[in-house]
């Protein structure tokens, strides 16, 4: 009778205790120290790839608080803007937010921190703003109902006031952030800003545009996924394209830093 063991080959019996005992040389079969090696530096090296990307200074997280930062400071601004005429305010701290560079679980103490310091000027400097956009956008609907788009006189001058306003608004609440003061002393730097910087001035008024754009759109279209887009994104990707371009006029000395 052949042993126990031959049609086993991979246990043997332990004439000790008599048990079943997994063969060593069959558990470890095809395993080399080299191939072990290789296997945990792979290992040791996704883990390190992980634990880096998830560290608060590597590029992923970085993009990722700042998605989180124009989320935040977008939902901020959208709520406290319902009344209309707290948009200033609440305009201005989003400029705060973004102008400050907080992150953004401090974006919410940076937001009011800014609408409470500058509430009262930039109620004063919005509300004459919006007051003369709503007489140009009616004197625009007046001139395009009327076809009277091809005639100089009212479209000229009314062009060119349009541009003004909207040049000198681009303006209004990043000075009113950075530098301060009185209404009538924001007024003054917004057009001589305004005027002198024109290129960066259209730049912000495209931005402004393509914001009141995607706006109209979500409005007509009706799509779920775009109108949540726009509550998360709209207004803060415009002010964040505004920002960009305005500090290196307000704040020089910080960039040359």
């Amino acid at each position: 009778m052949q042993p126990f063991t031959s049609y086993f080959p991979h246990f043997r019996v332990d004439k000790g205790p008599r048990r079943l005992l997994y063969w060593k040389k069959f558990r470890n079969r095809g395993a080399s120290p080299a191939k072990e090696g290789v296997a945990l530096k792979k290992r040791g090296s996704l883990w390190k790839k992980v634990v880096d990307t998830a560290a608060d200074t590597s590029p992923v997280m970085q993009t990722a608080g700042r998605i989180a930062l124009l989320a935040v400071g977008n939902l901020l601004w959208l709520v406290c803007s319902l009344p209309v005429v707290t948009a200033g305010a609440a305009a201005a701290g989003l400029y705060t937010v973004l102008f400050d560079r907080v992150t953004f679980d401090q974006a919410p103490g940076a937001f009011f921190r800014g609408w409470r310091q500058r509430w009262k000027t930039a109620t004063t400097v919005w509300l004459p703003v919006l007051a003369v956009g709503a007489v140009l956008g009616g004197a625009w609907r007046i001139v395009v109902t009327e076809q009277l788009t091809n005639a100089f006189f009212p479209t000229g001058p009314l062009l060119l006031v349009t541009a003004v306003w909207a040049i000198v608004a681009q303006w209004l609440l990043p000075v009113l952030c950075i530098r301060g003061g009185s209404w009538t002393e924001t007024f003054r730097d917004a057009a001589l800003l305004g005027l002198g910087e024109l290129w960066r001035s259209a730049v912000m008024a495209a931005a402004d545009g393509a914001c009141l754009l995607a706006f109209a759109w979500c409005a007509f279209s009706r799509s779920v996924t775009a109108c949540g887009l726009w509550a998360l994104f709209g207004f803060s990707l415009a002010a964040a394209v505004k920002v960009w371009l305005a500090r290196p006029v307000l704040c020089p000395k910080e960039e040359e830093e």
